[in-house]
């Protein structure tokens, strides 16, 4: 449901921010020439009320890199893929399922972006590594490429 509820919410954002469109796309040729620590250093963490979406690109960029764990991830994901890197989206959750997590994995498996952080991976059980830093309140992983 959320990528069909994601469509509206940023088609309805862009209904009211259209006059917008043309510095966010000159924004986002900007912020892909910055260097990945930079670009993240930027992202300001907001909490998506009522409900939870993915906002686009050309979105995060015009909320000034504002969103949700889930935005901070789709920004690196979209600056690993700018600068010809494979990456994924992976989310993690508690076991109960009350407490969940976004972030972007490069698909070597050496780096993950979680928010404001570009964290590297040294070890090749990278899964248990991503748990411990974040004190294993997470156990269940999802990947979406």
């Amino acid at each position: 449901m959320c990528p069909v509820y994601s469509f509206f919410v940023n088609v309805f954002y862009w209904i009211f921010n259209f006059g917008d469109l043309a510095e966010a796309k000159k924004r986002k040729e900007e912020f892909k020439a910055l260097e990945l620590e930079k670009l993240i250093s930027r992202f300001k963490w907001i909490n998506d009320d009522p409900v939870d979406w993915y906002p686009w690109i050309i979105t995060i960029i015009n909320k000034d890199l504002e969103d949700d764990c889930d935005g901070a991830a789709i920004l690196a994901k979209w600056w690993y893929k700018e600068h010809n890197i494979d990456s994924k989206l992976v989310f993690i959750y508690s076991d109960d399922g009350e407490l969940g997590h976004a972030i972007c994995v490069k698909n070597d498996n050496s780096q993950f972006v979680s928010n404001k952080e570009v964290i590297n991976l040294v070890t090749s059980n990278w899964r248990q590594e991503i748990f411990d830093k974040f004190d294993n309140k997470y156990s269940v992983m999802i990947e979406k490429k």
